[in-house]
This record gives structure tokens, sequence and C-alpha cells, in this order.
């Protein structure tokens, strides 16, 4: 039989919760921002078929999915520089 090491080197190592959370953050403000177009461009079409002035009051959802999305860009990147410094973080 193997080492016990050797049986575990190849286990698959899991992505971090800070990663796993940025992930979601990411995928959900990118899902809000698609949306949201989509319901802009149909908004313009059926405004367009019924000869009225379009309401472009969705568009206002993507400033929020934006700065969300960069307010949390910003702290996962702040948090990955500290633990990748030469002290790394301390508790």
């Amino acid at each position: 039989m193997k080492d016990k090491k050797d049986f575990f080197a190849f286990r698959p190592r899991l992505m971090s919760t800070s990663k796993l959370l940025t992930l979601f953050l990411f995928l959900n403000c990118t899902t809000i921002e698609i949306f949201t177009g989509w319901v802009t461009v149909m908004n313009i079409y059926n405004a367009k078929e019924l000869m009225i002035t379009p309401d472009l009051s969705p568009l206002n959802i993507i400033i929020g999915a934006v700065i969300g999305e960069t307010i949390g860009f910003a702290i996962y990147s702040i948090k990955a520089a500290k633990e990748n410094s030469k002290g790394g973080i301390v508790y």
C-alpha cells in the first residue's frame, strides 16, 4: 500500500470561502446586468411599436450592480495582497 502522503497528494483542493463569495457576487451582478439589458431592449422595442417614449428607469439597477462588483473586487484584492505579502495576515 502507498504512503498516506501519496494517497492524499492528488486530492483536489477546494476554493477558499472568500473566492467562492467573490465568484457568487460577480455571477449575481452579471446576471442582474444582463437581465436589465434585456428588459431595456424589450422596453425600447415595445415603446417603438406603441409609439411612446421608452422607460429607461431599469438602467438605474446597473449602477448598483457595477458598484457592488467594484467594491467586492477591491476588497478581495486588498485581502489577497495582504495574504501574499511577506508576513501574511496576522490574527
